[in-house]
């Protein structure tokens, strides 16, 4: 192992719906987290691990930064305040065209932070290489003096992620690495499973229906040519369940098929997937529901 390795965690942090999970699994090569066009998609940390000759860099995934009520929301914003203790570094991920308001309370926020903070202004693809549309962004960037570097990115492209990568790994400790080298990701299997399938189900249905949708894994079998998965799909109101399920169930047919090509690929293997649509009222007003899908405070 090269006598100069460095390991240590950055903490990716931001308003929902900048880019925080597909930046991070541009730059790891994996799918760390799901992604999708709705905001607060993350709901949980996740760690996505960059194994290089020099270093292992540890991303935290962290919720979208937002202020909301309910159960699942406090666990949200716990999750994100939990993402950033221990950490060697921090990414803001901002958006393009322009900064917002939330955006700058996320970064006044940092401004009596411990450690390094970066910036990164995603989804600048949309300006088409015309990159003097930035600017504007970087002007209302200056007066937070206290960031260390600013970076005009897309992860959708692969654009300035190395430069960024590797301002990055300047900021993390000389040490042995935290986490099996062969390994992109600390979640397990059942997880991803879940996250997998939910995130299908917010794309193909866009804003037919408003965040409130939870999976659940009934069962997973591993079996001699392939593995039966069993999970629910699982609604906050009964009149979801019609608009999961589509006319003549074209609906969860098309989020099981999409679902599966993925899990087939993540585990390389032939998949047997079964989906069931639950009803659950309001399930992210109630502590006891959030936690039985996995978002648990104790664990954080």
């Amino acid at each position: 192992m090269n006598k100069n390795y460095k390991s240590g965690f950055v903490s990716v942090v931001g308003r929902p719906n900048v880019g925080k999970s597909s930046i991070i699994n541009a730059i790891v090569g994996k799918k760390v987290s799901i992604t999708s066009p709705k905001a607060q998609t993350t709901r949980r940390n996740a760690l996505g691990i960059l194994n290089r000759e020099d270093c292992q860099m540890i991303f935290v995934d962290t919720p979208g930064v937002q202020h909301r009520e309910s159960a699942l929301g406090k666990f949200m914003s716990k999750s994100t305040n939990a993402g950033m203790q221990g950490t060697d570094a921090i990414l803001v991920v901002v958006s393009a065209p322009k900064l917002t308001e939330e955006d700058h309370n996320v970064l006044k926020g940092l401004e009596k932070s411990d450690v390094p903070v970066f910036v990164a202004i995603n989804k600048v693809d949309i300006f088409k290489k015309d990159y003097q549309q930035v600017l504007p962004i970087l002007s209302g960037l200056q007066k937070y003096s206290f960031v260390k570097e600013v970076f005009p990115v897309s992860a959708h492209k692969g654009y300035n992620l190395e430069k960024l990568t590797d301002s990055l790994l300047e900021c993390l400790p000389e040490g042995e690495p935290m986490y099996e080298t062969d390994i992109f990701t600390d979640q397990n299997v059942r997880t991803m499973v879940a996250e997998i399938i939910r995130e299908k189900a917010l794309y193909i249905l866009q804003e037919e229906i408003p965040h409130k949708l939870a999976v659940e894994i009934v069962s997973y079998e591993d079996k001699e040519k392939l593995t039966s998965i069993s999970a629910n799909i699982v609604c906050g109101v009964d009149a979801h369940k019609r608009i999961v399920i589509g006319k003549n169930g074209s609906v969860i047919k098309e989020i099981g098929e999409k679902s599966r090509k993925v899990i087939e690929k993540l585990i390389e293997r032939k998949v047997f997937l079964d989906l069931q649509v639950k009803v659950r009222e309001d399930w992210d007003k109630d502590k006891y529901m959030t936690s039985s899908f996995g978002y648990k405070e104790e664990d954080l």
